[in-house]
């Protein structure tokens, strides 16, 4: 999350040393932007020869889907969303640690598209869940003292992206598995292939592991970033509490991924919706509604009707 710091970082909110440059008033003095957490991934397209097995508008729409679809009936083709399953692996460094039943490799296929010759493919994703590089977001303090406020002018960003080696050595493990997951007698039908679209394909054979380190240098990028805000006890360490409170602030709550303590073991998306609803239920304590007793005559109601 960025939003969230800048906004802090610009109410003095944040590192005292790094506002102070910046010759905004501090507030509080915490840790803002200190641990941008995310899921490193790699995206690539695999070909698919048998296409009459891919769930694919291109192949599947009929009329009478589009009917059922109109008549208000949730299935069939058009209920999809474009997202295909989801698979957890564990990998071989979290085996060694005796992390068995800890998932920290994360797989995503999307439903199967069809580019503009009519040929189908489908687009997989390869993250890491549980990676050991740890990113910063700061102020970029100078343009703050030239009078930019625009956020994307401001926002100094570092992921430390494969900064650790381990990160680089589970994206290539995850690439691995998809394509073992790919040779398993369900998927087997498909007839997938690999399309070399990277450019790292001119110097290496593609799908070899030379290849597939290259794609990842070259083509990682991040996903279910949060943590700039991080929740916890102490504010040495932590932006607000475990009720969303700002440590040292009245009445200012952080409710995003921003508060992530640590990074998901997942895609971020519920995770977030239950902040949203642990949030809402401690505000909602804090400061109920009055409820107010309302008293109803019925007794000169003669036609039965409330």
């Amino acid at each position: 999350m960025y939003g969230s710091p800048m906004l802090m970082f610009k109410s003095g909110i944040g590192p005292a040393e790094m506002l102070n440059k910046a010759k905004i008033p501090v507030v509080a003095d915490l840790p803002v932007g200190k641990t941008l957490l995310y899921h490193p991934y790699i995206q690539f397209n695999i070909s698919v020869t048998n296409s009459s097995k891919l769930v694919s508008l291109y192949y599947n729409i009929t009329k009478e889907k589009f009917d059922t679809y109109l008549a208000g009936k949730e299935d069939g083709i058009l209920s999809e969303v474009g997202i295909g399953p989801q698979a957890y692996f564990v990998s071989s460094a979290a085996k060694a640690a005796g992390e068995n039943d800890w998932p920290d490799l994360m797989y995503l296929r999307r439903n199967g598209l069809v580019n503009e010759s009519g040929k189908a493919y489908i687009l997989v994703e390869a993250s890491v869940g549980r990676p050991k590089d740890i990113g910063e977001i700061r102020l970029k303090t100078k343009a703050y003292l030239r009078g930019k406020r625009k956020n994307e002018d401001l926002a100094l960003i570092d992921f430390k992206l494969l900064d650790n080696k381990s990160d680089e050595n589970g994206l290539l493990e995850a690439i691995k598995n998809i394509f073992i997951l790919f040779n398993t007698k369900a998927l087997k039908t498909l007839d997938v292939n690999l399309i070399p679209d990277s450019p790292c394909s001119t110097t290496n054979l593609a799908g070899s592991d030379a290849y597939w380190v290259c794609a990842i240098r070259s083509e990682c990028s991040v996903g279910s970033v949060g943590g700039t805000c991080r929740m916890g006890i102490d504010d040495k360490d932590s932006v607000v509490d475990t009720k969303f409170r700002v440590h040292g602030v009245k009445n200012l709550r952080i409710v995003d991924a921003s508060v992530f303590p640590t990074t998901t073991n997942s895609y971020a998306n519920a995770p977030t919706l239950l902040i949203a609803e642990k949030a809402s239920r401690e505000i909602l304590r804090a400061h109920p509604f009055p409820i107010k007793k309302v008293s109803v005559d019925t007794t000169t109601n003669t036609t039965g009707e409330l």
